[in-house]
């Protein structure tokens, strides 16, 4: 943070989090220069660019009847039960888990 400041005296950096809908608005309505979304969204109205991508690991108890798979599949886990934050990312993990488990991609 120090070396930006001193590199670019002129710039102001704000970080916040949110929900991507919120980040989108805020993009749209100026007060945001740039966010960073979870997932692959094409945003007819904003220019958006994958950036990385992570893989989403699941955790089982030892007793779990899949732990002795060596790859799970989303459809094994379509009758699980999920923890999911409320806030931050939460709500697009949430539609990322229920897109894949009821078999879209």
């Amino acid at each position: 943070m120090a070396r930006l400041r001193r590199q670019h005296p002129g710039v102001r950096l704000h970080i916040t989090e949110g929900t991507a809908r919120d980040a989108q608005l805020m993009l749209r309505e100026g007060k945001l220069d740039a966010a960073f979304m979870v997932g692959a969204h094409e945003i007819p109205d904003l220019n958006s660019r994958v950036i990385w991508r992570d893989r989403l690991m699941v955790a089982l108890s030892a007793r779990h009847p899949l732990t002795a798979r060596q790859d799970v599949q989303w459809r094994q886990l379509a009758e699980e039960t999920f923890l999911v934050r409320h806030g931050g990312t939460g709500p697009q993990v949430h539609d990322l888990i229920v897109a894949r488990s009821a078999g879209d991609g």
